[in-house]
């Protein structure tokens, strides 16, 4: 699969762009994650196919809210993504997707400028 498109009229371009994301459930509950391949990431989470966490098995259907990209390697997304779950002083993980977004663009402006990464708003 080298293109493809999946819930919220998203258009997957590459099978290996790394992000990222955040994702809402019909109950306000949020998830952050990263991955290689977000479309098969959403169908987990989701439930199309097998591979779905423990934590979105119980809250979804999920939708993509934010998707950061432009990684240039996926132990940098995954530092990200642990650094935008937390509030920087008390670790306390974020709860509130405007508060997700406002962390991801510290983040992005910060620590993680010199990356160029891309924030894009999907809902």
């Amino acid at each position: 699969m080298n293109a493809g498109s999946f819930c919220n009229c998203i258009t997957v371009t590459a099978v290996t762009d790394i992000c990222c994301y955040i994702l809402e459930s019909n109950s306000r509950k949020i998830y952050i994650g990263c991955t290689h391949n977000l479309a098969r990431r959403i169908r987990q989470h989701n439930q199309e196919i097998t591979g779905v966490s423990k934590y979105t098995r119980k809250y979804g259907p999920w939708k993509i809210i934010y998707i950061i990209r432009n990684f240039p390697d996926f132990r940098t997304a995954l530092s990200f993504e642990w650094h935008w779950q937390r509030y920087p002083k008390t670790r306390r993980k974020i709860k509130n997707k405007n508060k997700a977004k406002e962390r991801a663009i510290e983040l992005i402006t910060g620590r993680f400028v010199s990356y160029n990464l891309r924030l894009n708003y999907i809902t």
